[in-house]
């Protein structure tokens, strides 16, 4: 028994996905970190201020950081996540926590899934949006079906359609069919095509193409002002 629990807290030890849900669920992490974003986003960060986050640290000693733009800029990846993750009550990270603490290996699988997500995303902000989708999950505003949905749209849009994913619900709310105009005058084309690819919208109309609400984009869309 002792060896099996030797071995489980050393694999914890070089389990970066399942540190970053430790560090998701850390009280004591944001206490610092908008600190560390503005020093990781601004200048080269000290060591000991990344060992501060255990994500952080247990990546520094996985990979060689340093020795590679692709491992720093992850490191920021990480960092950005995190502070999305920044609104989560103490309580809500007590419960939650309590709940992934009888499943380590469900920790395991779920930290391994958000690191290939971080990995793919190609902008911070992105990052940031990820945790706050997470941060739902955690509060139980969402499912984790849902929060895997939201995941790949954040990963499959550009950011530009996800900074005015509000805007473009506007113009789909403006459309009126009596007025006898094409679709496209209120929402176009491109834009119209890029959010149903992803799902944060669903398509309609018979002899024309109308794409309108749906829940999905609806949730992301008040996750982003959180």
């Amino acid at each position: 028994m002792n060896n099996q629990l030797s071995k489980y807290e050393d694999d914890k030890q070089h389990d970066l996905g399942g540190s970053i849900i430790d560090s998701a669920l850390d009280p004591h992490v944001f206490r610092n970190i908008g600190a560390l974003v503005d020093v990781m986003f601004n200048k080269k960060t000290p060591l000991s201020m990344l060992r501060t986050v255990p994500a952080l640290d247990v990546a520094t000693r996985v990979y060689d950081v340093g020795c590679s733009i692709h491992n720093d800029l992850f490191l920021k990846k990480i960092v950005g996540f995190l502070n999305g993750c920044g609104n989560l009550t103490e309580g809500e990270k007590v419960e939650f926590r309590e709940q992934w603490e009888t499943d380590p290996d469900y920790r395991r699988r779920a930290g391994e899934n958000i690191l290939l997500i971080l990995d793919r995303l190609d902008n911070f902000d992105k990052t940031e949006l990820l945790g706050k989708v997470f941060a739902a999950r955690v509060r139980g505003e969402i499912d984790e079906a849902t929060f895997f949905r939201l995941a790949t749209a954040i990963s499959n849009t550009s950011i530009t359609d996800l900074r005015t994913l509000g805007l473009s619900y506007e113009k789909i709310a403006s459309y009126d069919p009596k007025a006898r105009r094409p679709f496209a005058d209120s929402l176009d084309d491109a834009t119209s095509q890029a959010l149903y690819a992803v799902g944060l919208v669903r398509a309609d109309g018979y002899t024309e193409t109308i794409f309108r609400h749906n829940k999905l984009g609806l949730s992301l869309i008040r996750l982003m002002k959180q």
